[in-house]
Order: structure tokens, then sequence, then C-alpha cells
């Protein structure tokens, strides 16, 4: 498991290197994060090629726009003011095998988004399983994508209406259990503008969707097999 928030450089080199270059977003996507079994990353990065776009990375789309810098223009954005989206927790206990990570990803929304409170965990356990655990509060009710992505040719398919795969060996399974809002699950490929330097990979995603909520709470239940 790999996941990234916060200044792509790092919180002091934010502070200390203050040019438009030093402060440039390419890789778009707070809360993002990927997931290999053995030496193969099945839940992946698609290519950010020359369009920045949140909906390439695995994470909350709300009403089809994700973190402030999601403006589809190429490559970059240079002097990115970082707003305050942070890694509030981390723990792990040798005991249980078991571990916890916790960010608050609501700073870097946009206002006009109306969202109060959101925050993604990650609750680590023995035997191959993790949740990811995403809890938001709006001011008014949204529609609310989320986008998990694997490479088209390892295979990306529903096995339920709730339970998506990537992989066929091995394998990935991402199954939705929401607790207070209803959702359903699909499949959809993923829209790239390739670079000159592109691997030119196709991309699919597993789609989850809630219709007009003010709040949800919704569990990622993710397991895997070799």
């Amino acid at each position: 498991l790999s996941l990234r928030c916060g200044p792509w450089c790092g919180h002091t080199a934010y502070r200390r290197a203050q040019g438009p270059c030093d402060r440039m977003d390419m890789m778009h996507g707070f809360g993002h994060f990927v997931l290999a079994v053995g030496n193969r990353t099945l839940l992946t990065t698609p290519d950010g090629g020359y369009r920045l776009q949140s909906a390439t990375r695995s994470l909350m789309l709300v009403d089809g726009q994700g973190p402030v810098g999601d403006i589809g223009y190429p490559m970059s954005i240079p002097s990115f003011r970082y707003r305050g989206e942070e890694i509030e927790r981390t723990r792990w206990d040798d005991a249980s095998h078991t571990g916890l990570i916790r960010l608050n990803l609501a700073p870097a929304y946009p206002e006009s988004l109306d969202m109060i409170r959101y925050i993604r965990e990650f609750m680590l356990y023995p035997g191959q399983r993790i949740v990811c655990r995403d809890t938001v509060l709006f001011g008014s009710p949204h529609g609310i994508n989320w986008h998990f992505h694997g490479n088209r040719e390892d295979g990306v398919s529903m096995e339920n209406p709730l339970r998506g795969r990537i992989g066929k060996g091995p394998v990935v399974r991402i199954e939705a259990k929401p607790l207070d809002v209803k959702v359903h699950g699909d499949v959809h490929e993923t829209e790239v503008v390739y670079a000159y330097s592109s691997t030119f990979q196709k991309f699919s995603h597993i789609r989850f969707s809630a219709e007009a909520v003010q709040s949800a709470t919704v569990d990622f239940v993710i397991t895997w097999e070799r």
C-alpha cells in the first residue's frame, strides 16, 4: 500500500523553496493510493499525460469534480499553494498486526462544494485485508463518485453490484459497504490524454456512485490473493 497527502516535495521543502517551479504540482490527486500484490501493481496510477484531472486517481469526486487544481489543462500548475490536507494520524500495533492511517482531505476541495468534513481512513488488518473508510459531510446534497483504477489488460470487472475485481492472478477485490447511503458500482474506461513519453497503456476503473447525499460513510473493503 502506498499513498500520499500534503505537498509533493514534503512540508520542509515547501516552506524553504518558494519558487514557482519548486511549488509546482504535476501529479494531482490528494488522497490517491495504489496497491501492489507481490511485484505487480494492480490498483494503479494511470498516466497523468497532458491533462490534469482527478478522474485518473483513486479518490472521491463531488459532482464530477475533484480537489482544487482539477483543471484539465496540460502537465503542471506552477506556484501551487498547499491548502492544508494532511496525514492526521498513523498507528501500528506489533502485537495484533493492525494499523491505522487517517487523512484529512477536506481542505483540498473547493469551497464551492460546501464540504464541511472529509476523512479518509485506512484500517490495516492481518489476513490480506485493508478497509478504506470515507466519511464526508456537506452543507447541501451532492452526487459522489469513487474511482479505483487498474490496467485494462489485467481485467477490470464487477463480480456483483458492490464488488469489483482487478487482475486475473494475482487479484485485488474492492467491495463497497455503505453505512448510511445507497451505492451502486460499475466499470468505466479511464480517459487519458497521452504525452510523448507515455507507455500508452489502457486503463479502466471501478466506479462506485451515490446520488444527492449530504453525508456519507462508506467502507471499501480491499482484499487480495496471489
